[in-house]
């Protein structure tokens, strides 16, 4: 009589995101996904999806399939359904659509969605993008017409509170059905353990883990001419500096300012770069502020740095001497290297505050409002420490327990 083999099937694993923008942290979270699955030996199909059709290769991520084919593909072995990461438990499909397209289609279409209230708005707008769920990136498996298991990976939720009535019970209902469900902070953690989602994990967003994915040795390798030679413009040392378009507005004197203050007491140049430029963050809008407003006297050098490559944006970080910005990906990648971390508009950036609490030691990071920036910095450079903090290193390890722990085989798995 002949053996039945018992060996696990390939598994089929849907990465779903907002890696169609150029936005680096949304960027990041299929390379480090794809990782993870290597890194624990899983032998799976890969396919990437998001909200349309893309070729983010171009600046170092992946190109994706649409939304409406994650929803149509044909049914697969084991199939899992990964969210990758980002802020994605709050987001509504006005404002995913919205980033997409031109600054004023995304106010006519925000406008659009006030008059006509989320209900009408979300069923409307997933309906056209061939979506069978009225959240963006929340799903349950009775969304799909084949066997799914849904599993969130250290997702951040720090607006669900701000949301409506209408939004919070879907998601909250999807997420009672998922596989696996791991959030980044401990405002998203309170939040749904307090409203019935029991099995919630708390894990750090896993591009904490940067630095092994890319050791800076191995990411020369990967920069362009332009990001390699910033070092040699400024053999002292350089700070990093990044800012959302939208936070500098009336603050502009006042951040060019406090930046020249903060090069003249350190005597090191300034990096301005860009790690947003989709629309919802034209960081690249900022760079005006400092090429109009170039210093006069002896200070070091402010360097605007045009490049857009999501590797070219980890070399400028990963080399700096601290990170002053509103980017949260920005923050955590410079955790992720041992860089001294100056978040800027807390009151306005939640998932900020949310992440560095939970995750940084204290001594390596600051929070400022703009008028707060030059005290703030003081007190991170006098407080910061050298390279990699314990802290970070066990989010690190966290976040890695979290990938086996979504991944395992389950016995279901394996019949």
């Amino acid at each position: 009589m002949s053996q039945v083999s018992h060996r696990p099937q390939k598994t089929a694993i849907s990465i779903v995101g907002a890696f169609d923008r150029h936005n680096y942290g949304d960027l990041l979270f299929p390379l480090i996904v794809e990782w993870a699955i290597k890194d624990l030996g899983l032998d799976a199909d890969l396919d990437y999806y998001a909200t349309s059709v893309s070729t983010m290769s171009v600046y170092g991520g992946k190109d994706t399939k649409s939304i409406r084919q994650l929803f149509s593909r044909a049914p697969s072995t084991n199939e899992k359904v990964v969210i990758a990461g980002g802020e994605v438990l709050p987001a509504t499909w006005p404002l995913i659509f919205s980033y997409l397209t031109s600054p004023l289609a995304a106010k006519v279409i925000n406008r659009l969605s006030d008059l006509v209230g989320d209900r009408f708005a979300s069923l409307f707008i997933s309906k056209c993008l061939g979506s069978r769920s009225v959240l963006p990136f929340v799903y349950a498996p009775s969304d799909f017409e084949r066997k799914v298991t849904v599993l969130y990976n250290a997702v951040g939720g720090s607006h669900i509170k701000d949301q409506s009535p209408y939004i919070r019970a879907n998601l909250l209902a999807k997420l009672r059905n998922a596989g696996h469900v791991s959030v980044r902070d401990l405002e998203t953690f309170d939040f749904l353990k307090s409203h019935g989602i029991d099995g919630v994990q708390l894990s750090p967003d896993c591009a904490i883990l940067l630095s092994q994915l890319y050791p800076v040795d191995q990411l020369k390798s990967l920069v362009t001419p332009p990001a390699s030679a910033l070092q040699a413009q400024m053999p002292e040392g350089y700070i990093c500096v990044q800012s959302a378009a939208a936070y500098t507005i009336g603050n502009e004197l006042k951040f060019r300012l406090s930046i020249d203050n903060i090069k003249r007491r350190t005597g090191l140049g300034v990096v301005v770069f860009a790690i947003g430029r989709a629309t919802g963050h034209s960081d690249q809008q900022t760079f005006d502020i400092f090429r109009t407003g170039a210093s006069t006297d002896a200070l070091p050098p402010t360097v605007i740095s045009e490049c857009e490559s999501i590797h070219d944006i980890m070399w400028v970080i990963a080399n700096s001497k601290a990170y002053i910005g509103t980017s949260l990906h920005g923050a955590i990648t410079s955790a992720s290297y041992g860089v001294p971390v100056l978040g800027l508009c807390p009151s306005r950036v939640n998932k900020l505050p949310a992440f560095l609490r939970t995750w940084v030691d204290p001594k390596d990071f600051q929070l400022a409002e703009f008028d707060e920036m030059e005290a703030a910095f003081d007190r991170l450079w006098e407080s910061r420490s050298s390279g990699l903090s314990a802290k970070v290193a066990d989010a690190q390890n966290i976040a890695r327990e979290n990938f086996r722990t979504m991944f395992a085989p389950r016995s279901a798995d394996l019949q």
